[in-house]
């Protein structure tokens, strides 16, 4: 029988989560690889290490982690986990979420089915702490960093209930985590014959929809823990808002873009103005894009603490409590803002900001009353392209998706985000068609 990597959870009924099956994770005396864990402005970080001359062999599939904030203080957030130094979130299966927050101690724990090639050797978590001295690894906890699977296809982990016998198990790889001078705690994950119990219902190893298996590039020479994106001058503007999304019964994360308007260097015309402004950003706009947001229980959506976005094609991150940086901007200027939903028009939120150094008071937007609307939809036989007017040609995307329930589809034309295609969709597009079909 083909052999797996096994992580084994129990579902509890009646409390929350996944917790580990005691013993199937056990401490391990034998040689390893370590995994150096670290803590430096406002992030955690995981680095598999290396041997020597060799700066991409030891990869991290996994990781289940318990957090300790300093005395005095809380950690009150706790980001997606970004590979490092790309800034990928997209690969990170979420398996325990952050617990306790806020609190003095946090546990999480993430898996990454991806191939050996495309797996990270370092990953960089936001944490947010109000406790002057950051955070450890707590002790008492197990603490568990996974390498690749080295009997393993696709890194492919099986989550079960806890039925029946733990399968019998061999010695598989393991790591050895480090932080600063409080020792050394080693762990093997188990290389384990499939088990015959019952699946947890939508826990499964199916790859990622769009999982491709083209190899990632892989960080060679990038020193860490240092960040790789161009540093943010403490001047900068950055701004904070919350945004609601017209006609949303559910409130997933999405990404929007920011575009931010020059309005004194607007005054001067263009010598040259790009042929698409809806994709490219026009005479004195700045293009923020895959501003990653998401919703609390309202349906209020703000940006992720810790997220990466990207401006002309360079990769910066939200700050770990919840700030944009509008890189370029300067202090003392005048601005407009505009935001665009991802399947919305873009809208003129601000018509004139005076922008000021760093996180200002004044740039806390609530934009709560301004909702986004629906329907400048992605077209798909053209890249999934929007063209920054709503029109019949939305309509029509809709129409030849009707009852669609499919990842695709909902991603085009599902406006208002309750998994399904239908006569909803259409009629929200209609309203904003027949009252402002045109973006700011």
């Amino acid at each position: 029988m083909k052999k797996l990597l096994l992580i084994i959870f129990a579902l509890l009924v009646a409390g929350a989560g996944f917790y580990y099956i005691s013993g199937l994770l056990v401490p391990s005396r034998a040689e390893a690889p370590r995994a150096l864990v670290s803590y430096s402005a406002g992030s955690l970080f995981i680095q598999a290490e290396q041997p020597a001359g060799n700066t991409n062999t030891n990869k991290i599939s996994a990781f289940d982690l318990t957090i300790t904030s300093s005395a005095g203080g809380n950690i009150t957030a706790v980001g997606t986990p970004l590979t490092y130094p790309g800034g990928d979130a997209s690969i990170f299966t979420q398996i325990i979420a952050p617990s306790g927050l806020p609190g003095t101690r946090v546990r999480f724990a993430y898996v990454i089915q991806r191939p050996t090639a495309e797996l990270p050797v370092a990953i960089r978590i936001p944490i947010t702490t109000n406790a002057p001295g950051g955070v450890t690894l707590a002790t008492g906890s197990l603490q568990e960093v996974v390498g690749y699977i080295p009997s393993g296809t696709g890194n492919s982990y099986v989550v079960v209930a806890s039925t029946g016998p733990s399968p019998t198990s061999v010695q598989g790889g393991s790591f050895t985590i480090e932080v600063g001078t409080r020792g050394v705690l080693e762990f093997a994950i188990k290389d384990s014959l499939a088990p015959t119990s019952t699946p947890v219902p939508g826990v499964t190893n199916t790859p990622r929809p769009g999982a491709s298996n083209t190899p990632r590039p892989q960080p060679t020479t990038t020193p860490f823990p240092h960040v790789t994106s161009p540093p943010i001058n403490t001047n900068t503007p950055q701004i904070r808002f919350a945004l609601v999304l017209e006609s949303a019964v559910n409130f997933p994360e999405i990404k929007v873009r920011v575009k931010v308007t020059d309005l004194v260097a607007a005054i001067t015309p263009a010598a040259n103005q790009p042929q698409d402004t809806c994709r490219q950003p026009g005479h004195a706009q700045m293009f923020y894009e895959n501003v990653q947001m998401v919703a609390d229980g309202s349906g209020v959506w703000r940006p992720k603490p810790g997220a990466p976005f990207t401006k002309g094609g360079t990769v910066y991150y939200i700050s770990t409590d919840g700030w944009l940086p509008l890189v370029d901007t300067q202090a003392g200027r005048a601005y407009a803002i505009a935001l665009k939903g991802p399947k919305h028009r873009s809208q003129r939120m601000v018509d004139t900001v005076l922008l000021q150094s760093g996180q200002h008071p004044n740039h806390d937007f609530d934009w709560t009353g301004l909702p986004l609307a629906p329907g400048d939809l992605p077209d798909p036989n053209s890249g999934n392209r929007q063209d920054c007017t709503v029109n019949t040609l939305d309509l029509s995307r809709i129409e030849g998706l009707l009852a669609a329930t499919d990842t695709t589809s909902l991603a085009i034309a599902d406006v208002n985000f309750d998994g399904v295609v239908n006569g909803n969709d259409i009629s929200k597009v209609v309203g904003t068609l027949s009252t402002k079909p045109d973006d700011d």
